[in-house]
């Protein structure tokens, strides 16, 4: 038991040097462009929506579609590359 503590108390400082998502840091351009998608009207019009009891998973759903709609908008606009991935589908 005391080499696991000891493990536990030499990595715990290392805990906090991580970032969540495991991603890079954005740039100021990408870190511009989040603040712009964050107060597109699309986005702010799917948080309107918002309430509780209100089919919540389904908002949320919305709300990170249209940020990161807007986002990458917002990158493209700018002639900045956009992240990998799958693009979103188009609603038909």
């Amino acid at each position: 038991m005391k080499p696991f503590l000891l493990l536990l108390a030499l990595a715990a400082p290392l805990l906090g040097c991580t970032n969540a998502r495991n991603s890079p840091a954005d740039t100021p351009e990408q870190a511009e462009c989040r603040r712009v998608a964050r107060n597109d009207s699309t986005v702010r019009d799917a948080l309107r929506s918002l309430s509780p009891g209100n089919n919540d998973q389904i908002i949320q759903g919305d709300v990170a579609r249209a940020t990161e709609r807007a986002f990458r908008n917002c990158l493209r606009d700018r002639g900045l590359p956009g992240g990998g991935g799958v693009e979103i589908p188009a609603p038909r």
